[in-house]
């Protein structure tokens, strides 16, 4: 091979170009007026005097904005009302019955129980419910003898009230720009997926490459599934609109650019890397032109695509010879060809960014299952997930024992702002320990970073204006990380609760009782979930991995019946084929949950990868399968492969059944995993370059090295 020069290769430089994700984050509208209503509510009561009361109001802004999950302005007006009436009622019986410990204790776990269970019939009525129990909690975390017993509810309410008509301004001023935010964050993460695609190609990247490439696809996937279920909710309400066309148009081409970034892996060997380091180099800063212009995509935007001449001067800045060494390294140019048609493929998509799409036909299918159910179904379907082994009420059962629990104690032990403990509890509890165990770690290191910088506040006496300065940036920032980087989130309401409470005279005694509460706190809820169906990510892996192979099954045999019949509906194989990629980036979450339990075996971890990293060959290979599957027709040869390649499928399928709960199981594939290990990279080697044939044949080879 004899290598050319490279046009265009100017280094990527630093630009304001480059700031824009970080200023968009900066940006997020629902954070911004939730964090504007916080304070609008707060700051003038606290400049009067009244600091009870304006901390009720801003609690009760922070409860209506954890409640505030819809995406359809409809569904939003109709959640702000019912959040304003349950907050109203619930406030008011806890004050009420406060006094009588019994009749408390019943009602604080039969409430509980009920508002959390609402999950059962939607996700928005879910979100409200917690919002509740929470509203409900900081009523008695601020509750004062001698107030009267409508104040507290009523302020909390107001609050409430605040934050919905806030954010009914900003829909009315900024109609769709949350939406739109969700979209800047999904391409933000499919442009860092992008990235560590091409990586490998620069030297020294390789053994990497497998798991940061999965994490950050875990991280796209969650932002996709956000975004897709806001659309869909847009486009149940019976919506028609240019913008909601561009967004369903970006999501579908976001689909088609992350498949193609699935195709882009190939590690060249270090002598290939080694004789053309300045070509690879040159594709991998290409896919980092892509990358920045997906960062921009935004509705309207020009210039995202770049121009065809770039890609077509990669080609040719590298020629094939006849020598000896170029046959030695001719699999890994035609490699690296592939990965620049895959960059060009991803160029073209970009293109349609900026052409736009059409407005999505509307339809008038209601979404309200409680508008359109009779309460007989209602019931039946409430009391249908009264059993553990379904997730709403296993969470709603930890719930009630953390909550109730944790006020026996407090009330036992005289603990001061005890309620903090309820609080700290409901906000650490997750569905399973995966989920709850790094929560805790990170409540602990939010609050105890937030007490440090208490401690040197009051050593230092901050006068009231500073205080005023600290509570308005921790609460801005709260907003921008609570659900982001949830420690930063706690430290800063760490803070903010502070400065609030100094602000009133209060600020004193706050050091210890909100440590010792976060203890209990936090405590608490990993407790409930180990003792109540704690859902080990090691007992619930190969119940997910036989999951993952029978929807690569599924997919097989959709693919068999759609080359047999020409009749069939398309539809229903792309169906199968990203029911497939949802298995398998479940498959990878199990690993990442095992992780994040207490004390995880590295020997367990192993294993658990090394099927991840065998599931995701094959998604490669069903990717290029899917791809090529348009152009296919039935002939003998092909199905007699098709058919052997079901037959592996269906025996790793019955041999999973087996020994899925075996306790063997790991040991098994431990003593193993060195073989697979080697197996599986040969597979990975084999490139793109492969017809449907190949492909069949690489994937029964694959299953035979799993199974």
């Amino acid at each position: 091979m004899t290598q050319a020069a490279f046009p265009g290769g100017n280094r990527a430089r630093f630009t304001l170009k480059n700031l824009q994700p970080t200023i968009r984050n900066l940006l997020n509208l629902r954070a911004n007026i939730a964090a504007l209503s916080f304070l609008s509510c707060a700051l003038p009561l606290f400049f009067l005097g009244h600091y009870t009361t304006g901390i009720a109001l801003s609690l009760g802004s922070i409860a209506c904005h954890l409640g505030d999950s819809a995406s359809v302005t409809r569904h939003r007006l109709q959640d702000f009302v019912l959040c304003t009436l349950l907050f109203l009622l619930h406030s008011y019986l806890t004050i009420v019955l406060y006094p009588l410990p019994w009749v408390y204790g019943l009602y604080l776990a039969g409430s509980s129980f009920i508002l959390l269970m609402l999950s059962v019939f939607s996700p928005r009525l879910g979100a409200v419910g917690f919002a509740t129990v929470l509203a409900g909690i900081y009523t008695m975390l601020i509750y004062q003898p001698g107030l009267e017993d409508w104040h507290l509810p009523v302020a909390l309410t107001a609050g409430a009230v605040w934050y919905g008509l806030w954010q009914c301004f900003a829909l009315w001023r900024w109609p769709g720009r949350e939406d739109r935010d969700l979209q800047h964050e999904l391409y933000q993460e499919l442009a860092q997926k992008l990235i560590s695609h091409t990586r490998p190609l620069l030297p020294g990247s390789y053994r990497e490459t497998f798991v940061v490439t999965a994490k950050l696809r875990a991280l796209y996937a969650g932002k996709y599934n956000s975004l897709q279920q806001k659309i869909q909710q847009r486009l149940t309400a019976g919506e028609q609109s240019e913008e909601l066309g561009w967004l369903l148009g970006s999501l579908n081409t976001a689909d088609r650019i992350a498949e193609l970034t699935r195709l882009l892996h190939f590690a060249p060997g270090a002598a290939f890397q080694k004789q053309h380091e300045s070509w690879l180099a040159s594709i991998h800063e290409l896919s980092g032109e892509l990358a920045q212009r997906l960062r921009i995509a935004k509705p309207k935007a020009k210039n995202l695509s770049l121009p065809m001449e770039k890609f077509d001067a990669l080609r040719q800045s590298i020629t094939l010879d006849t020598t000896e060494l170029g046959r030695e390294f001719r699999h890994e140019y035609l490699q690296t060809l592939a990965v620049i048609d895959k960059l060009e493929l991803i160029n073209i998509a970009l293109s349609q960014l900026e052409s736009g799409y059409h407005a999505p036909a509307g339809t008038t299918t209601r979404s309200n299952a409680l508008a359109q159910s009779s309460i007989a179904v209602l019931w039946q379907k409430f009391s249908s997930q009264l059993t553990l082994r379904s997730n709403h009420f296993r969470h709603a059962v930890r719930a009630v024992f953390s909550l109730t629990l944790g006020w026996v104690l407090v009330t036992a032990l005289h603990l001061e702002f005890g309620f903090w403990t309820l609080m700290t509890s409901l906000l650490v509890l997750k569905p399973n320990l995966a989920l709850t165990w790094p929560r805790l770690l990170q409540r602990l290191s939010g609050t105890i970073g937030g007490l440090a910088v208490v401690a040197l506040m009051q050593h230092w006496h901050i006068s009231d204006p500073w205080l005023v300065v600290t509570f308005t940036l921790a609460a801005i920032g709260f907003f921008h990380t609570a659900n982001r980087i949830y420690g930063v989130g706690v430290f800063c309401v760490t803070l903010f609760v502070f400065s609030g409470f100094a602000l009133s005279g209060h600020g004193d005694g706050i050091l210890l009782p909100r440590l010792e509460n976060t203890l209990l706190g936090v405590a608490l809820p990993v407790l409930c979930v180990l003792f109540i169906a704690p859902e080990w990510q090691k007992r619930a892996f190969p119940t997910q991995l036989l999951a993952t192979v029978s929807g690569y099954l599924s997919y097989l045999t959709a693919l068999r019946q759609s080359l047999s019949d020409a009749a069939a509906e398309p539809k229903g194989l792309d169906d199968s084929f990203k029911q497939c990629v949802r298995n398998d980036t479940n498959l990878f979450d199990h690993w990442l949950g095992y992780l994040a339990e207490p004390r995880p075996k590295n020997d367990i971890a192993e294993v658990i990868l090394l099927c991840c990293h065998g599931s995701n060959i094959i998604l490669r290979l069903f990717t290029l399968l899917n791809w090529q599957s348009r152009d296919l027709s039935a002939d003998e040869a092909l199905l007699t492969e098709l058919n052997a390649t079901i037959a592996v499928f269906e025996h790793w399928q019955s041999r999973l059944q087996k020994d899925a709960n075996s306790p063997y199981f790991f040991e098994v594939m431990r003593q193993h995993q060195n073989d697979i290990r080697t197996r599986l990279q040969e597979i990975e080697q084999q490139g793109e370059q492969l017809d449907t044939a190949n492909i069949l044949s690489l994937l029964r080879k694959e299953v035979e090295a799993l199974v």
